[in-house]
């Protein structure tokens, strides 16, 4: 019957053709899910119109490979090849007004055709509920053994020679897969589990031919998260952000700022007034029409906590912010919040949470995970205490941050030597591993299943990239002990700051 069928569907095809449908045939046999080509979109198109769905896990995420959509890597694939593509059309535009011919331009229409419906297979699919159960994986592999089968009826001289897409891909497909992405709380936002922070470095501690690169290194290893602040060097780190963001796609990044602290003209808190003030100040520093994540970096004790999310609803439905997040509440004002009536919900907390600073595992974390919300934790390197760089009985070295007049105002720790020594004593655990103390002090912060991101301030692309290879380590229950019993009264316990 299945023979039937096939001979059915490919009559009029070449013998070359039926000898590829035979094959396809012995590949679906093979994989155990049919093969979808020429009728998959036809069959299962999206209704136009369609309300977007938000993701609302049901339960805690962990630190699964992909805690959510299994399609985030191929959707952040998109996000950082949608320049490149861009670039693709813009080139052959110009080839156009020059009367150049494209390159591979005599592959005929009909063919071209084919190749490209491969393309849009992973799109056909995700319209398919009923393949719910089926494993993504699965999936991803039968488009790649469909285009495989597609490739090879093309004669190999008619094929188009590779063009700047090709090799971008090969100079990065490394990164692209390297890096891992969590859900942000019960946001629809999948956020990279490491975080490129602004707090002290860029628009003033900083160079910024220095911090640009550090930008472009990020993106580089499938970065997509970047946080900053309305009053990090009081608006500079935005307008630096703006700048060197501006030339990328929007969809390539998740932008998350801040307001509460006190700015040039004077303006502070959470007030409504301030509340969109600051929210259409920082949008032109940062050159965007909206922030994907919108932080209350403090608790205002002098603003009516209704006042504030009032006005933080009315910004999430102007469309200046998609979602909502604080910074270092207490857990009784979490707790209330989520109380609240018709306003929108928080999706993240911003805590200190290191090795050595260990206080939101006693009331944030757990009425957080209440509530759905996860942690984009700052300072997960205790400012750099915790790379090893800072050694006990040793002069502070020169060009860290300890030292720069303008980034070591909040580095007492790094005097600290009884927990300096400890910190030396924590090398061989990481030896061991194969990694820099600096991963293991991320692989740490990373292994609570409540954290969606770390936070890291890097003033060289080279920190950037050690930064990223916490990335996917686990850490046994064993080395864990042994680095609670290295450290021991060397961990702080201390509440919100707010």
């Amino acid at each position: 019957m299945r023979e039937e069928v096939l001979r059915e569907r490919t009559a009029g095809l070449g013998e070359q053709d039926l000898a590829s449908a035979e094959a396809r045939q012995q590949l679906e046999q093979l994989v155990g899910v049919a093969l979808l080509v020429e009728d998959v979109c036809r069959e299962h198109e999206v209704p136009a119109g369609a309300e977007p769905l938000r993701l609302v896990p049901a339960h805690d995420l962990g630190t699964q490979r992909d805690p959510v959509a299994r399609r985030v890597r191929r959707e952040q694939r998109h996000c950082i090849l949608g320049p490149v593509r861009r670039e693709d059309v813009g080139a052959a535009q110009r080839r156009g007004e020059r009367g150049q011919p494209e390159p591979g331009a005599e592959l005929d229409h009909a063919q071209a055709a084919q190749v490209a419906g491969a393309d849009v297979l992973g799109e056909g699919d995700a319209a398919r509920p009923e393949l719910g159960p089926v494993r993504q994986e699965l999936l991803d592999g039968e488009c790649r053994l469909v285009d495989q089968l597609l490739g090879a009826r093309r004669p190999k001289q008619r094929q188009r020679p590779p063009g700047d897409l090709e090799r971008f891909l090969d100079l990065h497909s490394d990164s692209v897969t390297e890096m891992r992405f969590r859900q942000l709380g019960s946001s629809d936002l999948q956020v990279s589990e490491i975080c490129l922070g602004s707090w002290l470095t860029y628009g003033g501690g900083v160079a910024d031919d220095r911090a640009e690169a550090c930008v472009a290194k990020a993106f580089d290893l499938g970065i997509n998260f970047i946080d900053t602040a309305n009053v990090y060097a009081a608006g500079k780190a935005e307008e630096f952000l703006g700048q060197v963001l501006a030339d990328r796609p929007r969809d390539s990044y998740i932008l998350a700022t801040k307001l509460f602290g006190p700015m040039p003209d004077g303006g502070s808190g959470l007030s409504r007034e301030q509340v969109h003030t600051q929210i259409d100040a920082s949008l032109r520093r940062l050159r965007t029409d909206y922030v994907d994540l919108y932080q209350c970096h403090r608790y205002d004790w002098e603003t009516p906590l209704e006042e504030t999310m009032e006005a933080l609803t009315e910004v999430v439905r102007a469309g200046k912010a998609r979602w909502l997040g604080f910074s270092e509440w207490p857990a009784e004002k979490i707790e209330e919040t989520a109380r609240l009536p018709g306003v929108e919900k928080f999706v993240s907390s911003q805590p200190q949470y290191s090795m050595v600073w260990r206080g939101p595992e006693r009331d944030v974390i757990p009425v957080s995970k209440a509530h759905g919300i996860s942690q984009i934790v700052w300072s997960p390197l205790a400012q750099g205490v915790l790379t090893g760089k800072y050694k006990p009985g040793e002069a502070l070295p020169e060009g860290t941050r300890a030292t720069s007049e303008s980034m070591g105002q909040f580095m007492g720790r790094a005097r600290d030597q009884t927990l300096l020594e400890r910190v030396q004593q924590l090398q061989p655990i990481a030896d061991e591993l194969g990694i820099t103390l600096a991963q293991l002090a991320l692989a740490w912060v990373l292994r609570e299943p409540n954290v969606a991101s770390a936070i890291v301030g890097a003033s060289r692309p080279e920190q950037v990239e050690d930064n990223a290879g916490a990335v996917g380590i686990e850490l046994a229950a064993g080395t864990l002990a042994q680095i609670d019993e290295i450290l021991a009264d060397s961990v702080s316990w201390e509440g919100p700051a707010s």
